[in-house]
């Protein structure tokens, strides 16, 4: 057996099978009285859930099992938080967790954690001369909130992952672009007009490499906001 891990990812080798695990955690949003940030718990369970299978598919791993940790009661915001994840996860048919029953909770805390498989791990590198091109725009905090239009999420790592001519597919969240893109080899950035530094949040930008020449293409396909922002060497 062989574990190691890849990018934001766990995977473990055994007997020819590839098994990929990701995970996600969120806090002090949600709808409870000390909740920093005020929303729907369903949004939390669902943007969560989002995060760790955006990793997942980004590697080429089919999702088999979410396991959910939610540091509240089952009733009313855990089921309120599990209808957000069972939305997002509509394809997946075990979903398993636990709940805090033992104390009251004043704050939400959410723990996700995803399995999947694959024959064989998808990590493109990209070529020199390759772009590196920023999906969405970077947003966190309440600046997600009504960004659906602007904001990458699963679908659209399944639509770059289609495309033959996409090299690496990399999630960006809390470290933010700069972090990430240097993940992908040696980079010249490029003056993009994104904040390359700040937090992506809930991965609400995905980084890619692909030809110069492939630009039109990608943005006949993919209909979020693209950017250039940085060249492999």
């Amino acid at each position: 057996m062989k574990i190691y891990q890849e990018r934001d990812v766990t995977v473990i080798e055994e007997r020819g099978r590839t098994i990929v695990v990701s995970c996600d955690s969120a806090g002090a949003i949600g709808s409870k009285k000390h909740d920093i940030l005020q929303v729907d718990p369903y949004l939390v369970g669902r943007i969560t859930a989002r995060v760790a299978l955006m990793e997942l598919a980004s590697v080429g791993a089919t999702p088999l099992v979410i396991v959910d940790t939610l540091c509240v009661e089952m009733d009313p915001t855990g089921k309120r938080i599990l209808e957000g994840i069972k939305e997002e996860a509509k394809e997946i048919a075990v979903i398993t967790g636990s709940t805090e029953e033992n104390m009251k909770t004043c704050q939400t805390g959410v723990g996700i954690m995803c399995i999947g498989m694959c024959d064989s791990l998808r990590v493109g590198k990209g070529e020199q001369g390759d772009l590196v091109v920023a999906v969405g725009i970077p947003r966190v905090g309440s600046d997600v909130l009504g960004s659906g239009e602007v904001i990458a999420d699963l679908q659209d790592v399944e639509t770059l992952l289609s495309l033959e001519y996409i090299g690496a597919i990399l999630p960006v969240g809390s470290k933010g672009i700069r972090k990430e893109a240097v993940c992908l080899g040696p980079v010249e950035f490029i003056d993009s007009g994104l904040d390359l530094d700040g937090s992506c949040g809930p991965s609400t930008v995905v980084l890619i490499t692909i030809p110069k020449e492939r630009m039109r293409d990608l943005k006949n396909v993919v209909k979020k906001p693209i950017t250039a922002v940085a060249e492999l060497l």
